[in-house]
């Protein structure tokens, strides 16, 4: 092979070979291949690694938020039913009543109890309870009667104890959404320090694919070329031309 065949060879197989390297990259998303420094990998997988942990550490807390959020479904409807508990507790004090009245609102007060401890006991998050102690005994309301002179302060007390959970369960969400915010914006750094050091630039990668390209079909057409040309100087040589 003459020393301009050689060469127009040499050009075109580095550029073929970029070509490679350049589809690889984009396709990948990934720059740090067996050539790059072992460090640079490392590194990179380190990154990597911390992005995947704060992403199950926001799932986690997103899962949580999700818990107390249906929590704080159920307490609201218990606590919705302690307030209509407590004005069957004022009613029962109206001295125009008598004793069917009285027996009636009972019966309801009864039926009430019965529905906060459906409540707390029939909810639940994937296996986990979700209402917790916010039954009727939980409450302090176990033995609970309209004819109690202490109901209403029952009932109040309950609404106390209640809220207090309620509010607990807000300020744990609160602080969920806090740390799901941090992780995420940790997420985006260690996104950002990944790409920068193992990610793609995919417009320059993009350019030097359409490089390499042009300069590969311009090494095969010299090649051609330089053939043709080799071809009719031997056929003229030779007398054939």
């Amino acid at each position: 092979m003459d020393p301009v065949s050689a060469g127009l060879s040499v050009s075109i197989n580095r550029s073929y070979s970029k070509i490679g390297d350049t589809l690889e990259k984009i396709t990948s998303g990934n720059r740090l291949t067996t050539g790059e420094s072992p460090a640079d990998i490392g590194v990179s997988s380190r990154l990597s690694a911390q992005y995947n942990e704060n992403f199950i550490k926001a799932r986690n807390a997103q899962d949580a938020i999700s818990y107390l959020q249906t929590r704080e479904g159920v307490l609201e409807n218990i606590g919705g039913t302690l307030y209509r508990l407590r004005e069957l507790a004022i009613q029962y004090k109206n001295p125009i009543l008598n004793e069917s009245d009285r027996k009636m609102l009972v019966d309801q007060a009864n039926m009430l109890k019965s529905v906060i401890d459906d409540t707390a006991g029939d909810m639940d998050f994937n296996g986990h309870s979700v209402a917790g102690d916010a039954d009727a005994e939980g409450l302090g309301l176990d033995d609970f009667n309209l004819s109690d002179p202490n109901a209403l302060i029952k009932i109040d007390n309950a609404l106390g104890k209640l809220n207090s959970a309620r509010v607990n369960g807000g300020t744990k969400i609160n602080a969920l959404e806090s740390e799901i915010d941090g992780l995420r914006q940790a997420g985006i750094n260690l996104a950002k320090a990944n790409e920068r050091l193992a990610g793609v630039n995919l417009a320059e990668e993009i350019s030097n694919l359409a490089s390499e390209t042009t300069r590969f079909q311009l090494g095969v057409q010299a090649q051609k070329l330089h053939m043709d040309l080799s071809a009719q100087r031997a056929a003229t040589l030779l007398g054939i031309s």
